[in-house]
C-alpha cells in the first residue's frame, strides 16, 4: 500500500485586504501502471490575485533510493479557470470573478499530466510551490505555498491516491458553529486517517 498522498490546502477568512497569490490546493493520481500515474494539481485562486501559470513544471525525487527523476510539465486539464464560489446560482453575477463584483470569488485552475518514474522506490516526491501566499490566509505564518504528494511504488501494486469530493472553499459565517467534510475517499478502499492541528 502507497503513501496515498500530501495535501496543501489553506481556509481563508472573508478579505479586509486585497489577495496577491493562490489560496491553495490539492493533489491526487490515479495509476495506470506500477510506474505510470496520471497526476492532477488543483490550485485555487482568489479572483482578486494574481493570474495563474499555464503550466507547472514539477520535478521528480527519490531521496531514499538517490534517483532523481523527471521533470514534468503538467498542463490545463479540463477545469481551468473555472468558478467555484460557494454561493447561490444568482450571486455568481457578483463575485470579484466578474467585472464590477463585490463578493469574494474563488477559481480553480486543474493541471494535469502522466508521469513514468523511472524506477521503483519508498517514496518518490513531487511538487510545486510559488512564492507568496494569499494576503487573506491569516491562520499560518507568511512564506511560499507547496502542493505535493509522494508516491510508493515499490510492491508492484498499483495504488491510487485518496481525492477529496468537497471543494475546500466554504464560506463560513464568524461567530457561528460550522461542519465542514472534505468528502475524502479511496477508490482502493486503503484506509484513511485523520490528525487535527492548531490553525
Amino acid at each position: 500500500m502507497g503513501v496515498p498522498f500530501v495535501f496543501a490546502f489553506i481556509l481563508w477568512s472573508m478579505p479586509q485586504a486585497q489577495a496577491s497569490h493562490i489560496v491553495g490546493g490539492d493533489v491526487y493520481y490515479t495509476c495506470v501502471s506500477p510506474n505510470t500515474y496520471n497526476i492532477t494539481f488543483q490550485l485555487y485562486r482568489d479572483c482578486n490575485g494574481i493570474s495563474m501559470p499555464t503550466s507547472l513544471s514539477v520535478s521528480f525525487t527519490a531521496p531514499n533510493c538517490g534517483v532523481t527523476g523527471p521533470t514534468v510539465t503538467f498542463n490545463p486539464g479540463t477545469r481551468f479557470g473555472v468558478e467555484i464560489t460557494p454561493v447561490c446560482p444568482a450571486a455568481l453575477s457578483q463575485t470579484t470573478c466578474n467585472s464590477g463584483g463585490t463578493i469574494q470569488g474563488t477559481e480553480v485552475y486543474e493541471y494535469t499530466a502522466q508521469v513514468t518514474l523511472p524506477s521503483a522506490c519508498d517514496m518518490w516526491q513531487f511538487g510545486w510551490t510559488t512564492c507568496c501566499r494569499n494576503g487573506n490566509v491569516t491562520n499560518i505564518a507568511a512564506g511560499s505555498s507547496f502542493v505535493g504528494g509522494q508516491i510508493n511504488n515499490t510492491n508492484g501494486i498499483c495504488n491510487n491516491s485518496a481525492r477529496f469530493t468537497t471543494l475546500p472553499t466554504p464560506y463560513i459565517c464568524a461567530g457561528q458553529p460550522f461542519v465542514f467534510n472534505h468528502g475524502a475517499i479511496d477508490a482502493d478502499g486503503d484506509t484513511l486517517i485523520y490528525s487535527l492541528a492548531a490553525p
